[in-house]
């Protein structure tokens, strides 16, 4: 479970890195030998705010807020890419989305997004080569409200990171190189009130000091990065759930100090060398919570709350892949979840609460037999690691509870689909 709620990370932050806009932004391609150096420095607050109030009845309602203190990005729909990005900032930058009113017959949703430096890079058939160096001194915050009667889909997304990039490539180089310090507190929470869905409710919730994801197809990938989280900051997500009724509820909480994902396919991939291991170093509170509390369930539920301290993820089809990596973590790190509900209909729940110190996987695919997975972690954690979890169900078709507490958790894996 911890795997994938790390890949639902990775995912939804590439995703909205993509699509966010930015207050400082700059953009651009450049040729073998020529980067494009974007250089962004951010003084100030920024702040964005929006609250959207539904008639009784309506087709559709949806609210967004999105703020980012600096932005850079380096873009191709073919040929290569070569940029450096240079951010600092030491404002503090902050989202709120809200969402009340009535039923909409089709989708609810409400999303608020916040970063304290972003950057990306995407191209197709051509070379990606990227260098960032991002600061974030301020504190980032993201925060969704959701008070309605229901909707037929519901969704929201909250998610708050200090620095983040995401970088993709197809068919040629994906070559990377970050630096992140994060010395600001980082804040996602979701607090959504309301009577029903028609056919799902999805709540989401992600908080970050420093977070890199890369993808890349028919690609030689390698990368590296040092990410620090320094000490006194407080990393924490909340969602908090109240329904009447549900159908297929999911609740999601993940924080993570640093987080570094590279998923390629058909290509060597290295994340770290021998000679240059992807260095994270966590020294602040990670604390992920998850609450959620419905009358009646139809269908599934699904609660989840996953912290970890640092966290590296290397996957590949096909090809050679290696990991190395030296992940310490400082900071204490907490998960608590607790689900209370009943279902008459049979519908089943899950609660899975995890908290890890380090956490590293390497996964290989190994389609043809002759492709090799190696590599060498090295992981210290002297922080207190907390899982709790609780589940009160009445009446149900079934009832899985999980609690995880690890200190240090290395996995490499190969094998063939």
């Amino acid at each position: 479970m911890s795997h994938l709620s790390n890949r639902l990370a990775a995912v939804s932050v590439a995703a909205l890195l993509a699509a966010a806009p930015a207050l400082a932004q700059e953009s651009g391609v450049g040729r073998p030998g020529e980067p494009i150096v974007i250089d962004q420095f951010q003084t100030g607050d920024i702040w964005s705010n929006m609250n959207v109030v539904m008639p009784d009845e309506t087709d559709h309602a949806a609210s967004t807020a999105t703020a980012s203190g600096n932005a850079a990005a380096a873009m191709a729909v073919s040929g290569d890419v070569h940029g450096e990005a240079n951010q600092e900032n030491t404002g503090n930058v902050g989202a709120e989305a809200r969402l009340e009113g009535g039923l909409a017959y089709g989708q609810a949703s409400a999303v608020a997004t916040a970063y304290g430096n972003s950057a990306t890079s995407t191209t197709g058939d051509g070379n990606s080569h990227v260098r960032s160096s991002q600061t974030m001194g301020g504190d980032t915050t993201a925060s969704v409200e959701m008070e309605l009667l229901g909707g037929n889909t519901v969704s929201s997304s909250s998610t708050a990171i200090a620095n983040a990039v995401s970088t993709h490539a197809e068919y040629g180089d994906n070559y990377a190189e970050h630096e992140q310090y994060a010395e600001g507190s980082v804040t996602a929470t979701t607090d959504a009130d309301l009577c029903c869905d028609g056919t799902s409710a999805t709540f989401s919730t992600v908080a970050g000091g420093n977070a890199v994801t890369s993808t890349g197809e028919t690609t030689t990938a390698i990368q590296n990065a040092t990410q620090t989280t320094a000490p006194g900051v407080t990393l924490r997500g909340t969602t908090d759930l109240y329904m009447y009724e549900a159908t297929n509820a999911v609740a999601a909480t993940t924080v993570a100090g640093n987080s570094y994902a590279l998923e390629n396919r058909f290509g060597y991939t290295a994340l770290g060398t021998e000679e240059d291991a992807l260095t994270q170093t966590n020294e602040g509170e990670v604390d992920a919570q998850t609450y959620v509390t419905v009358g009646a369930w139809n269908g599934y539920a699904a609660t989840s709350a996953y912290g970890v301290g640092n966290s590296a993820l290397v996957s590949n089809y096909g090809s050679d892949t290696t990991l190395y990596a030296d992940q310490t973590n400082t900071g204490d790190v907490s998960a608590q979840a607790s689900f209370d509900g009943t279902s008459s209909s049979g519908g089943v729940a899950t609660l899975n609460s995890t908290a890890i110190g380090n956490a590293a996987t390497a996964s290989l695919c190994n389609v043809c037999g002759d492709a090799v997975l190696s590599g060498t972690t090295r992981q210290v954690n002297s922080g207190n690691v907390y899982s709790s979890g609780t589940m009160t169900v009445p009446s149900s078709g079934g009832v899985i509870g999980s609690a995880s507490a690890i200190g240090n958790s290395a996995t490499y894996q190969s094998g063939s689909s």
